[in-house]
């Protein structure tokens, strides 16, 4: 089949002109923003709703959702415009049906609420607005109490916004799910609130990923720190998944509650409760127009484009950093306790006294020990200081402290490689040569320091990795022709720098 230049454009014009159009299934708007009559016809059908919260909710989703019809049949005209511009509905319809859960419905629905609520949460630590490290999918999630529950503490963890009850407790966040339902809870403390076995609920798992590498400016030594540390990173935060199990999925949009961008400077009651109380899902990201308006500097549209409705990036990029972390099983605390968070009490002196664990490590109240905090980690970077004496009395120059050195570094990296499989790269090394502060230079005894870093990208046993470092205890090099079996020991950066202050070699 062939077809003369005119047919050929004829046909691209025909394409241009449908692409053009909305594509969301319904007719298209004629203009952008409200105009006089948009406002006045408004005014007529809101004119016998006596309550000011009620009626400026129902004129504003009435304004911007022209398209959209409410319950009890309330709905806008389509009103003739001279206009050529063709624009889509900016919101999706709410609903109407008793059947649909509270949260979901329009805004003018007469109806009580008697049962256990469910809300629609993306499983992450930081919200949309904070950071475009998100998660793709929201679930629905029990985060409300069974009525005949008293405990106010732990409803208060349950029905409260985890930000404003505490910020860095990482109960608060990871959702649970009994063993045996398909019912996601908010947090432990939902569960609990709605009767559930602590034996038969089982936490999702949660994993740091931070786009930029390891960007910890204080290396974490308890959840509470990771969270510090996630929460000052623009690049990092925290999502919670759920393994192969089948949860239902929901879609309120990625901005459900108010200022969640930081943008809203002046505070409204009017509509910050709009926002937190209906779902008509506003440009594909927003809970209603309401949540728009308090989460944007902008003004709402009543017609929208195909670049209003453009998802925002969000994926972690090939490199970053992953890291499940390593949860403790929730513990009631008694209410009397001798000592907080972190501490063991000191029965010869009676005092509380703080414990202190290793990088990476946090303290268990409950087994009395520190345990990592990460299980498994990926793209990781790992820097570890070797010391090792060198005792040869025929090495006195800086030529052969060279030499020596050099050999030790080599026989280190061969064992890590070979000790720890998958190594993706060793960067350069670092090699630091002392006498120990209390000979000559001319002594047969010299401290090397030999600093090691490498990059691990795929997943690993992070607490094995740090055993089988800190296990490496001796390497055998050859030297003058002959094996020579070199002790070692683990250091820090900072004896490094102590040691650059002792006798240094010049040469």
């Amino acid at each position: 089949m062939y077809l003369d230049v005119a047919s050929k454009s004829m046909m691209i014009l025909v394409l241009l002109l449908l692409n053009s159009l909305p594509s969301r299934g319904e007719p298209s708007l004629s203009r952008e923003y409200p105009e006089a009559a948009d406002y006045k016809e408004v005014e007529y059908l809101t004119q016998n709703i006596s309550t000011y919260e009620e009626k400026v909710v129902i004129e504003h989703q009435l304004l911007y959702c022209p398209r959209q019809s409410l319950c009890k049949g309330l709905a806008r005209l389509q009103l003739s415009s001279n206009s050529s511009n063709n624009y889509a509905s900016c919101c999706d319809q709410c609903s109407c049906s008793y059947d649909a859960l509270p949260d979901e419905h329009c805004p003018n629905i007469d109806i009580s609420i008697t049962s256990t609520s469910k809300t629609c949460i993306y499983p992450q630590y930081k919200v949309f607005g904070q950071t475009n490290l998100t998660v793709k999918h929201s679930y629905y999630m029990v985060a409300d109490c069974a009525t005949d529950f008293k405990d106010s503490d732990i409803i208060n963890k349950c029905t409260s916004d985890q930000r404003h009850v505490d910020l860095f407790d990482i109960e608060l966040f990871v959702p649970v799910a009994p063993i045996n339902k398909t019912i996601v809870y908010k947090n432990i403390f939902c569960a609990f609130c709605n009767h559930e076995n602590e034996s038969n609920i089982q936490s999702w798992n949660a994993y740091v990923f931070c786009n930029n590498g390891t960007p910890f400016i204080k290396t974490p030594s308890s959840h509470k720190e990771l969270l510090q540390e996630v929460q000052s990173f623009e690049k990092c935060n925290i999502r919670f998944s759920h393994g192969n199990r089948d949860f239902e999925k929901c879609n309120w949009g990625k901005y459900t509650r108010c200022n969640q961008t930081g943008y809203w400077t002046n505070y409204n009651m009017t509509v910050d409760h709009a926002c937190n109380n209906y779902t008509s899902l506003y440009m594909g990201k927003y809970r209603n127009v309401f949540c728009y308006m308090c989460n944007t500097d902008k003004q709402p549209k009543m017609g929208c484009t195909n670049d209003d409705f453009m998802e925002d990036s969000g994926s972690a990029i090939f490199g970053a950093f992953t890291g499940l972390i390593r949860l403790t099983k929730h513990v009631a605390v008694a209410d009397v306790d001798q000592c907080g968070h972190n501490k063991i009490y000191d029965t010869n002196e009676d005092v509380c006294r703080q414990v202190i664990c290793p990088s990476y490590y946090q303290y268990n109240q409950k087994n009395n020990s520190c345990e990592a905090i990460f299980s498994d980690m990926s793209n990781q970077m790992y820097e570890i200081y070797y010391r090792a004496i060198i005792s040869d009395n025929t090495c006195i120059t800086q030529s052969c402290y060279i030499q020596y050195a050099s050999a030790v570094e080599f026989a280190i990296k061969e064992r890590i490689q070979s000790d720890l499989t998958g190594l993706v790269q060793c960067e350069r090394s670092i090699t630091e040569w002392f006498s120990d502060g209390l000979t000559q230079r001319n002594s047969s005894n010299v401290i090397v320091i030999i600093k090691i870093t490498f990059a691990k990208l795929h997943s690993h046993d992070h607490v094995e990795y740090l055993k089988t470092l800190a296990a490496l205890n001796e390497v055998i090099i050859r030297y003058k022709d002959s094996s020579v079996t070199v002790n070692l020991n683990i250091t820090s950066s900072m004896e490094l720098e102590f040691d650059r202050t002792i006798d240094r070699l010049q040469g």
